[in-house]
């Protein structure tokens, strides 16, 4: 616990070229579900036009029932017959703040924001 209390997020966090994302235009067919089970992440965050412009979060068993008729269907159709909250934490706030934010809020995945200043979130 003590040492959750001393790093922050920004110590622990997947920056953004390394996160596993994708696009919600994509479509869902057999060469992505192959490079989804081939990450194994067991949620994907989704983004419109540009990875910094996150809107939702889409979980590895939202395709496990997607059968070959159904891959003229999108990323983002998948996010209207699932929804799975996620979060945004500070890359100042510490683990154990984080981790406390998540049991609170249910929340299994958080997005980090860098802030410019005290109220203004900066994109990478």
């Amino acid at each position: 616990v003590l040492s959750l209390r001393k790093k922050t997020v920004k110590e622990a966090m997947t920056w953004l070229p390394d996160v596993f994302m994708l696009d919600k235009d994509r479509k869902t067919d057999a060469e992505l579900l192959l490079e989804v089970h081939k990450h194994g992440f067991s949620r994907i965050p989704v983004y419109s036009h540009e990875k910094s412009n996150v809107i939702g979060i889409v979980k590895l068993r939202d395709f496990a029932l997607i059968t070959p008729e159904q891959y003229h269907l999108t990323v983002k159709h998948l996010m209207e017959f699932h929804t799975h909250p996620f979060g945004y934490t500070k890359t100042t706030d510490s683990l154990y703040h984080l981790m406390q934010e998540f049991l609170k809020s249910r929340w299994h995945i958080a997005l980090v924001q860098e802030l410019r200043n005290e109220s203004t979130p900066l994109k990478k």
